[in-house]
């Protein structure tokens, strides 16, 4: 049995979610390096919380309702491995050190929980179509993994994103500083001339605004995460098909995601 959207749980939620970023952004609004010891507090506060929302839903609805949901958080968290081997390439690839990884990953979790609530009213939509959507799902899935495994086999080579497309794409709509500008993705035409005079470089193009390499890592972030959606939901979503239990257990496994 799935559990219905209620208000309360909807209101329950989205006051969580809201609650967890502000104090996510205020515990770590200075730029600052993430230490070992750091990320595995912040990954019990994370797993805490979730379990705490399987407790909700076990008391206030029913076992087999909170099962789904932890079923779903367990899966969703197990895949996002995979999103941190990605993010590790693309942070070297842009040469973005770990200081400045948190800011890039805060902006870009956020997005995730955007993206996400799109995924999963589309795809349970989409499920609900026809059971022959499912088999179609599933065969992308299963194709997914034997590719991921297959590319496991062929070496530790990290891949270079900087030539990504996304980035390309950028560089055609606004000129991209050849270097960073501290935490900033987007300066100024006299913030960006200050800098390229101080440190001895020249810029690509006089322009009123320029990226800076934060802005198109963050774009890389954002689009490979996307890409990772079409394999996570439809997992999910092969679990339970409440759209409610499916958004709840990714946002809680992407909460916890800038932390692994």
């Amino acid at each position: 049995m799935d559990v219905p959207l209620t208000f309360e749980a909807g209101m329950i939620l989205a006051v969580t979610v809201a609650v967890s970023v502000w104090i996510d952004l205020f515990f770590h609004r200075k730029a600052k390096e993430i230490t070992f010891k750091d990320a595995a507090v912040w990954s019990c506060v994370w797993i805490t919380l979730a379990l705490s929302f399987y407790a909700y839903l076990f008391l206030r609805h029913s076992p087999q309702q909170a099962s789904l949901f932890l079923s779903g958080y367990v899966l969703e968290k197990a895949l996002s491995i995979d999103n941190m081997m990605v993010f590790v390439a693309i942070f070297a690839s842009f040469n973005i050190k770990g200081i400045l990884q948190h800011r890039i990953l805060y902006f870009g979790i956020i997005g995730a929980l955007l993206f996400r609530a799109l995924f999963v009213a589309v795809g349970t939509w989409i499920f609900g179509i026809s059971h022959w959507v499912e088999a179609i799902f599933a065969a992308i899935v299963l194709w997914t993994g034997v590719k991921m495994f297959m590319g496991s086999e062929e070496g530790d080579d990290t891949e270079d994103y900087s030539n990504h497309w996304s980035v390309r794409l950028a560089n055609r709509i606004m000129p991209v500083t050849p270097r960073l500008m501290g935490h900033h993705f987007v300066v100024s035409r006299k913030h960006a001339e200050d800098v390229a005079h101080k440190e001895g470089f020249s810029l690509p193009k006089r322009a009123v605004m320029y990226a800076t390499p934060m802005l198109l890592c963050l774009m890389c972030i954002e689009i490979s995460d996307v890409i990772f959606s079409f394999d996570s939901v439809p997992a999910i979503i092969a679990v339970t098909k409440e759209p409610f239990l499916v958004y709840a257990s990714v946002i809680f496994a992407i909460l916890g995601l800038r932390n692994l």
